[in-house]
Parts: C-alpha cells; sequence; structure tokens
C-alpha cells in the first residue's frame, strides 16, 4: 500500500519547495494558493476584488499605477491578516491535518467514567533489542519454529526467528525457570542499552488512566513488587495483600521494520516476548479482583492479562475461567465490563474463552491477531485464514468479523428463556496496524467516534513517543490506499480525507466507525501501544443501561 498525501496545494511542488526554501516561505505559499479557493466564497473579499478592478479600470484611464500598487497592497494586507488568524490556519501536512481533526472529535462525554477497578496482571518489562540479545546469548538464527512453551535456549532461538521473519508481535512462557534467570541477568549485565518500563496489560492501562485523567479513581489488582510499585503513577491505589517481594520480569526482546539478523529480513516493527509469571494469573489475584467490587464500587471494571492462562495446564485454566464466568454473572449488569486481550496462540483455549468469558463482558479490544483466531477456533468468516499471511487484514474483513462476533456473542432479546438472555457483548475495539475501528450493537454504549479519535491519537503519541518529546511529523505516515472496501456486503468503499477522516455506517443492528491511523517510521517501542489505545478510547466512551 502506498502512502496518500492531500494533493490541496501539489504535493510535489510542495515538498520541492520546502526543501529548497523551508517551511516559512512554504507557510506564505500554501496561504496564497489556499486563497484562490477561499475568495469566491468569502463576499466581503469579493466586494474588495470588485472595487480592485474599478479601480484598475480608472487608474488605467488616468495612467494612474500608483494607486493599482497601493490597492494591491492592502488588498494582500487585508487578507494576510484575516487568514493568519488562529481559527484559519491552515495545515500545512497530511499528518497535521488528520491529528488535528482526530482532536476536534475527542468530545468528552457527559457521563464519564470515575472509579475504575483494573486487573489483573502486572510486571516490569525488561526491554533490549532481539539481535543483541540474541548476540550476547551466543545463538546463531536456523530455523523458526513454533513452540507452545519455552524449555531450552534453542527453543528461544527458534521463537524469536519466527516472529522476526513474521514479523508480528509473539508471547511464550518459559518453564524452565533456571533458563529464563538467565535470559534477565543476561539483559541486566550484557545490554547496557536494556530499559525496565511498566509491564502488564493491567498495569499499563491503569498508568494512562491515572496519568491523563485526572478526575478518575484507579485501583489496581495484580502482582507488585518494589521496583513496580516505583515506576507506576502515584495516583494509583493498590492493595497490600497483593504486594510481593520480588517483580515478575517480562524479556521484551525487539527488533526494527528491513532489520536483518541471518538470512532473515523483519518485515515490521515487532517484539517476542518471554515470561515465566506466578502470580499474575494464580487464582489468588483472581479472587482478590472481584472481592474488590463490592468494597470499591467501580463504575467501569477492565479485565485483562487472561491470555497468559493459556501456558498453565489445561485443568487449571478450564477451572479458572469457569470462577471468571461465574464471577461476570454474578456482577451488576449496569457496571461495564471491558475485557483487553493479548497475544494468543493455544486454539483450545481460546474455544473455552470465546464461549465462557467474551460473552458475558460488555466490551472488548484485541488487534487483528486475536481477532483472526477467535474467527478461526469460533467458525467465523475467513476462519480459514489463520494465521494471517500478512501482518495486518483488510478492513473489510474486519468488518465481517466482528458483525459475526457481535450477533453470535452478544444478546438476543428473540431468546430470552436460553442462556443467551446472560450475554452481554456489544462494543469492540479493533486496533490493527494500520486502522482502528469500533462495532457497537444496542444502545449502551455511544460516543463513538470520540472514543475511536482518541485511540488513534494515542497510538500516534505512545509509538513515536511523541507524548514526551513534543512530536515530529516527519516520523508519521498513512499506509492505507486513498479508496479501499471497508464493508464487502454493502460494497461501502471510504474516501480519505485528513479534514474529515471518521466513516460511519450501520448494518442491520451493527454500528461500525472507521478510521485509518497513522504509523511511526521509527518506533520509539512496541510494547504498551495497545494498552494506551485501549486506555484513552475507554475514557472518551459513555455507557448507560437502566436495568
Amino acid at each position: 500500500m502506498t502512502r496518500n498525501k492531500i494533493d490541496q496545494f501539489g504535493s510535489d511542488k510542495q515538498q520541492q519547495f520546502e526543501r529548497i526554501h523551508g517551511r516559512g516561505i512554504l507557510a506564505l505559499f500554501s496561504l496564497l494558493m489556499s486563497f484562490c479557493n477561499i475568495v469566491s466564497h468569502r463576499l466581503t473579499i469579493l466586494s474588495v476584488r470588485c472595487e480592485i478592478r474599478c479601480s484598475i479600470s480608472m487608474a488605467e484611464s488616468s495612467s494612474n499605477r500608483l494607486l493599482i500598487a497601493g490597492l494591491t497592497a492592502a488588498f494582500v494586507s487585508y487578507l494576510y491578516s484575516v487568514y493568519t488568524k488562529p481559527e484559519h490556519k491552515v495545515p500545512f501536512f497530511m499528518e497535521e491535518a488528520l491529528i488535528k481533526s482526530w482532536q476536534k472529535m475527542m468530545q468528552v462525554p457527559s457521563i464519564q467514567f470515575k472509579n475504575i477497578l483494573i486487573g489483573i496482571n502486572s510486571d516490569v518489562d525488561l526491554i533490549v533489542s532481539g539481535t543483541q540479545m540474541m548476540s550476547r546469548l551466543n545463538v546463531q538464527p536456523s530455523s523458526a519454529v513454533d513452540h507452545h512453551e519455552i524449555q531450552t535456549l534453542q527453543q528461544v532461538e527458534e521463537m524469536f526467528a519466527l516472529s522476526f521473519s513474521r514479523g508480528v508481535p509473539t508471547e511464550r512462557f518459559v518453564a524452565n525457570s533456571a533458563l529464563f534467570n538467565e535470559l534477565i541477568s543476561v539483559a541486566e549485565t550484557k545490554l547496557s542499552s536494556a530499559e525496565a518500563a511498566i509491564g502488564g496489560n493491567a498495569a499499563l492501562i491503569a498508568h494512562n488512566i491515572a496519568s491523563d485523567f485526572d478526575h478518575a479513581e484507579v485501583v489496581l489488582v495484580g502482582p507488585i513488587g518494589p521496583k513496580l510499585k516505583a515506576l507506576l503513577h502515584p495516583r494509583i491505589s493498590t492493595q497490600n495483600s497483593t504486594v510481593i517481594a520480588r517483580d515478575e520480569y517480562h524479556l521484551i526482546m525487539e527488533f526494527r521494520y528491513g532489520e536483518t539478523w541471518g538470512d532473515y529480513v523483519a518485515p515490521s516493527y515487532s517484539r517476542f516476548i518471554t515470561s515465566h509469571d506466578h502470580f499474575s494469573s494464580s487464582a489468588i489475584i483472581i479472587d482478590m479482583f472481584f472481592n474488590t467490587i463490592p468494597n470499591f464500587r467501580p463504575d467501569l471494571i477492565v479485565l485483562t492479562g487472561l491470555h497468559l492462562l493459556e501456558f498453565q495446564a489445561k485443568e487449571l485454566w478450564t477451572e479458572k475461567l469457569t470462577v471468571i464466568k461465574r464471577n461476570l454473572n454474578q456482577a451488576r449488569r449496569r457496571i461495564p465490563f471491558h475485557l483487553e486481550l493479548g497475544h494468543m496462540s493455544n486454539k483450545e483455549f481460546v474455544k473455552m474463552l470465546l464461549h465462557k468469558v467474551i460473552p458475558y463482558v460488555d466490551s472488548l479490544a484485541l488487534s487483528e491477531q486475536e481477532l483472526m483466531i477467535i474467527s478461526h477456533v469460533g467458525g467465523g468468516p475467513y476462519a480459514d485464514q489463520y494465521p494471517l499471511k500478512s501482518i495486518t487484514i483488510h478492513a473489510h474483513k474486519a468488518t465481517e468479523i466482528l458483525d459475526w462476533l457481535l450477533h453470535e456473542y452478544g444478546p438476543r432479546k428473540s431468546e430470552e428463556n436460553s442462556k443467551r438472555r446472560y450475554f452481554r457483548l456489544g462494543r469492540v475495539y479493533l486496533h490493527s496496524l494500520t486502522f482502528h475501528m469500533i462495532a457497537t450493537r444496542g444502545t449502551e454504549w455511544s460516543n463513538g467516534a470520540a472514543s475511536l479519535a482518541a485511540g488513534a491519537v494515542a497510538a500516534a503519541e505512545i509509538a513515536c513517543g511523541q507524548k514526551k518529546s513534543g512530536g515530529d511529523l516527519d516520523s508519521l505516515e498513512l499506509r492505507v490506499s486513498e479508496v479501499h472496501l471497508v464493508d464487502k456486503s454493502t460494497d461501502r468503499k471510504y474516501r480519505f480525507n485528513a479534514h474529515n477522516p471518521i466513516a460511519s455506517w450501520m448494518r442491520e443492528e451493527v454500528l461500525f466507525i472507521y478510521t485509518p491511523v497513522l504509523l511511526c517510521k521509527h518506533p520509539a517501542k512496541t510494547v504498551g501501544v495497545a494498552q494506551a489505545v485501549d486506555a484513552n478510547a475507554l475514557m472518551y466512551s459513555q455507557f448507560f443501561k437502566l436495568y
């Protein structure tokens, strides 16, 4: 797919002009070009033009060229004074126009979430260069092989090769505790660039909400070690009963687009994650999470980290998913449950998650990878296309799967006497590499356009590190076609317009809201982006249920 610039001033000429003369002169050039389109719509300007023409006619008859020059200068000065006001400034770049359009759409909901309970996984992420890590481990690239769990160093290398060659995020549990401790030791002592950061979906979502939304009270239920406690935002409340003496770590081995490792070339920025958790997916933490609900009385409950269960024995994750389902059904239906999914590969686990948990939450957030495996195990649209051959999914395919998901696992009024009367799923937020989409069914969820815009802005800010640095538009790019199909059943096509980037349409009972997103050419980080998107999108959403 090619990058599309808005051809407002002629992109080729604009780029050449900017390289030669800089943005200052480009601004004047853009300003003058925009006048040609605006003048015909401004009566005051038309009147000035008429006066100029009359004056020119008079001047020619009287040879008064000084009058012509004076009136022309006055006309240009008038336009400059009007259109250099803040409300009339024209963005010089497509990226700037796009971000400003999203920001205008970020309307705060009239009913905001104020008390948010979040659980259940939290840890410290140790972020390193994957290729440097392999070098320090003295391993060479060989075959790319998938392993459900890791026992040996060779399996670490083979799984890294698989993730690296496909360019997709992959996570595996290291069952060998001695091996995992060795990996952490090498990262901490032999890689000077190793960075310790907040890890775990729940901790990241809690940190984003506490940092950006001052009105919100956030309670995090998850294992909290000393290093993680120091990293978390001070406004996050934790429980003494979840404090652990030693932090749990996840090793994040990142790689860059175009980076080479042996014969492999990374097709995109991504990472391979290894973990050896004891507490995040434990029955104790799950019980503490649900026991906190009656005491805290939240108006939004975020449940995440369940993907870590798939690394346990089937008997264990079957029992825990059953416990979670029971607690979800016992909770008040006026309090929305939001489930954020992480990377999953165990099809049997995903199938049970799909039947035991997903129908009993109100909202779901996931990537294209999770969407495809859910469709695959559930017999949904494009089930035979898992795993994805590319690093993202076509928008029209996502539409089909989201529609199926909401109809299949959402409530049906016609089946009030069946088990479906307990189904609650009414909102799904899909964050893919090149676009975001919200699908809602029913009337409980609203303010979707603002929610989608907030998620899109967060994705660009976090990936490029713009929240701290102030941003650089040159680091952002769009990777969608100017016109592309978003709904095959209705032959609906999306036409890109940076000044109006969000499209919406109804399909029977389902409302779809769609926007392309900006990608970072050289991401500052590959982890935590999804959680920043999820946190901001949730806080700009509105939920209201009468019963």
